[in-house]
């Protein structure tokens, strides 16, 4: 910064003086400001249950989960999940393959209940499985639980899949979801896109649907499947940093998008959207799918090989 002159009139000596008094000052809020936005974008789960929905005209859709409940600010945030990737602008990058540790062996369990906007599936303590391959990331991911949307939430060159299932972890050091939330390397979200054929060969996501479809009320099904299945190319995927797409919204999320997807038929895609959310309509006339967000400066990784 420029000194302020020794000789000079007064009020010109004044004004000098009182200028790097205040650019300090405003440097020190500007700062600030910066780190408080940074940590206010990592929210932590609602102690209580929040209502939100997705319909855009509505007080609970989209553009008013900011304002639903003070954990759910985060929803406002410059990093925020899904978004549409535009090939021609990713980055090629040399990473490493996805894959999970070999134990446990074999289908491994868990509680499949509806959730108010779809179906969940918890997998059970005993069963998780864990990688330490997220990319971009040290440490190893937890598979906590998977879930659906339909049509995708992410899209690819402005087009929708038909559907896409997200495989849901947190970092192994925090111990779990709800304390991995408000980290910001917190969690990894694995999604899988479904295409819609006249064949279905995948042995994880039938089995996933046929519990859906024995889904009655708030009753929880077991479910026994083995989630590796649903990595068909551990090679090919894309990845960023974002949120979770539902609210708290929490920009603690390290993306993995399987590149190849899982071919599915129409009808067992229609077992998955009759499930009933809330409201008492089903999931196939209502959605469960967030709008697109900017990505705001983003890198998005595409692997190279």
């Amino acid at each position: 910064m420029r000194e302020c002159p020794t000789k000079a009139p007064l009020g010109s000596l004044y004004k000098c003086w009182r200028l790097k008094m205040l650019i300090p000052i405003a440097v020190l809020v500007v700062a600030t400001t910066i780190d408080v936005a940074a940590e206010s974008a990592l929210c932590p789960l609602p102690s209580h249950h929040v209502h939100f929905g997705y319909h855009p005209g509505s007080e609970d859709g989209p553009s008013h989960w900011t304002d639903l409940d003070q954990d759910t600010h985060c929803c406002g945030g410059s990093n925020q999940s899904p978004i549409d990737i535009e090939t021609e602008d990713v980055h090629c990058a040399h990473l490493g393959d996805i894959y999970y540790e070999p134990k446990p062996r074999g289908l491994l369990s868990g509680n499949l209940k509806i959730n108010g906007h779809g179906a969940s599936l918890a997998f059970f303590k005993q069963d998780r499985l864990v990688t330490k391959d997220i990319p971009f990331t040290d440490g190893e991911y937890v598979l906590d639980s998977m879930h659906f949307h339909s049509p995708s939430e992410h899209l690819v060159n402005g087009k929708h899949f038909d559907g896409e299932l997200h495989l849901v972890h947190f970092k192994k050091e925090y111990g779990n979801l709800h304390d991995a939330v408000d980290k910001e390397d917190g969690l990894a979200v694995i999604g899988v896109f479904l295409k819609v054929t006249d064949e279905s060969h995948d042995h994880a996501f039938n089995r996933f649907v046929d519990g859906v479809a024995h889904l009655r009320g708030d009753e929880a099904e077991e479910v026994r499947l083995d989630p590796r299945e649903l990595l068909l190319d551990h090679k090919h995927y894309g990845t960023y940093k974002g949120s979770l797409t539902t609210p708290p919204c929490s920009e603690s999320v390290r993306w993995v998008l399987m590149r190849k997807p899982i071919i599915t038929t129409a009808d067992r895609l229609g077992v998955l959207k009759s499930v009933p959310v809330d409201g008492g309509g089903a999931l196939s006339v209502d959605t469960n799918v967030r709008p697109a967000q900017p990505l705001n400066g983003r890198i998005v990784n595409y692997t190279c090989k």
